[in-house]
């Protein structure tokens, strides 16, 4: 059994799943205004390439939302709950970290169209 007991209360997978998750990953979003500031002003059609870490953060919450799909079939998989967690982190983590590296990997190369002129 996956619970724990925390101040007299339980702390059971259905809360894990149902409540703490839903509601990390809500404040995550709601922060993400506040931990995407930039000095200079911003535009609408700036290219999203010349901002690798909000970039690379999309892509990997997708590959999180591909990952945790593929999660929803380890009954069909065999394979058990901690390690289709580990897989699930471990590829979040790893697209987040490769699509960041090649996003700066293109700034640095000095490709730089499609900027907007202000």
């Amino acid at each position: 059994d996956l619970s724990i007991s925390i101040a007299g209360g339980k702390i059971t997978p259905e809360t894990i799943g149902g409540v703490i998750f839903p509601g990390v990953l809500g404040l995550i979003l709601a922060l993400i205004p506040f931990l995407d500031r930039v000095k200079e002003p911003q535009h609408y059609l700036i290219n999203p390439l010349h901002r690798p870490f909000m970039t690379s953060f999309g892509i990997a919450m997708a590959a999180f939302l591909a990952a945790t799909t593929v999660a929803g079939y380890i009954d069909v998989l065999h394979i058990a709950p901690p390690t289709m967690a580990l897989i699930d982190l471990l590829t979040t983590l790893g697209v987040w970290v490769i699509a960041y590296l090649l996003l700066r990997l293109y700034n640095r190369s000095g490709k730089r169209g499609g900027d907007v002129q202000s």
